[in-house]
């Protein structure tokens, strides 16, 4: 393309004069193709969020766990009555009659209180260990804990109790 710089009019024509006011052409080449390469676009992802944990576990742990808790109380209260010869009924102040209540009581409780403490331990550790920041995940492990070591000490008794009554100690 031509354009005059006399008039600034632009022709197409190759002559060396402008067609306009005949001054002469300065030549003015064909601009270049100017080629676009694209930047490449990196998809930098979203960080993932974990999950928030559920706070219905660790509520059912804290449950669990008291409810082991509570046994344990239970049996060790009722251990407590066997062991100073408080019976419940007339004829269980005998040394026999003590052993097999004792045996019972502590069993029965001792029985009920370790699993359901356990499980309300795990559930505990386990809301825990999901990053639950609930109060009621600590409180099923701690309730737990305490209720498992009643349950054994519960059916602990219940065994000396039953080689008592069995073996006659």
């Amino acid at each position: 393309m031509y354009v005059c710089t006399n008039c600034g009019k632009a022709t197409a024509n190759p002559a060396n004069f402008c067609d306009v006011c005949g001054a002469p052409l300065a030549v003015q080449p064909d601009p270049q193709p100017q080629y676009y390469q694209p930047q490449p676009q990196y998809y930098q992802p979203k960080p993932v969020e974990p999950p928030m944990p559920s706070k219905g576990k660790s509520i059912a742990g804290m449950a669990i766990g008291i409810a082991g808790f509570v046994y344990g109380v239970l049996g060790m209260l009722f251990l407590f009555f066997v062991l100073i010869g408080l019976g419940v009924a007339e004829g269980y102040r005998a040394e026999e009659g003590i052993s097999l209540m004792g045996f019972g009581y502590c069993f029965a409780f001792g029985i009920e209180s370790l699993p359901l403490s356990i499980v309300g331990m795990c559930l505990g550790n386990s809301s825990i260990n999901d990053g639950c920041t609930l109060r009621t995940a600590s409180l099923a492990k701690t309730f737990g804990k305490i209720g498992t070591i009643f349950g054994s000490i519960l059916l602990g008794f219940a065994f000396i109790f039953l080689a008592i009554f069995a073996g006659g100690l």
